[in-house]
């Protein structure tokens, strides 16, 4: 039972910023695309070693965040510890797929308190996978990776005007990277709102607050 708590307080960690990202990215959807919007389901091991959420991402596949947590603290994960608990997870994983989602992107989050051998390492990176030996560590790497999808949209949306759920899609990339600790500019909520149904320049969404008059307009 301690094993149990100590792994799902480790994993909690990484998945209460995304929940609280979850809730405002809710709020704004419910608002303007669909009122039935479901941000979020996590789904967990009976070990409390494996927890996958699936993040609704408006207008994109779902972001899927598959977490191992491993207790052992006896040593550090060797090569073939990480390739059996991967494998593990992997399947837990392909278990939702078809019934959660039909497609998605999934990034696989690998966290050990004794951190991972140099043979462990490398198998990590060859497989892309997310891997840390404090939350905090795990917190960052994901928030990186959402900053950097979010700069991509950003990118292909430049000289273009937008509307609906792209610019929906930029808030809550923007936000879930926020919560998880990258210091990106999140447009206010009402600004979403105003875009959402009239449209935006592409390389406004970024670095603009609400106006007095797009408020009004929006409310």
């Amino acid at each position: 039972m301690d094993r149990q708590l100590a792994a799902l307080e480790t994993a909690n960690k990484l998945l209460l910023p995304v929940l609280r990202a979850t809730r405002r990215i809710a709020a704004v959807a419910r608002s303007s695309i669909d009122p039935s919007f479901t941000p979020i389901r996590v789904y967990s091991s009976g070990d409390r070693r494996i927890h996958v959420a699936v993040v609704n991402l408006p207008g994109s596949h779902p972001l899927v965040v598959a977490i191992y947590a491993s207790t052992q603290r006896s040593r550090p994960t060797s090569p073939q510890q990480l390739a059996r608990r991967l494998a593990r997870l992997a399947r837990f994983v392909g278990r939702l797929s078809g019934n959660e989602y039909a497609q998605a992107d999934i990034v696989y989050v690998y966290m050990a308190p004794r951190g991972l051998t140099r043979g462990s390492i490398r198998l990590a990176v060859k497989s892309k996978i997310v891997y840390a030996s404090e939350p905090s560590e795990a917190r960052r790497k994901l928030a990186k990776y959402l900053a950097k999808r979010y700069r991509r949209l950003l990118a292909s949306i430049m000289g273009k005007r937008v509307w609906g759920s792209v610019p929906l899609l930029a808030y809550a990339l923007s936000l879930l990277a926020r919560e998880l600790g990258e210091p990106l500019h999140t447009p206010d909520p009402h600004q979403v709102l105003y875009w959402v149904e009239n449209g935006v320049k592409g390389e406004r969404v970024s670095t603009t607050y609400p106006t007095t008059s797009e408020l009004t307009n929006n409310s």
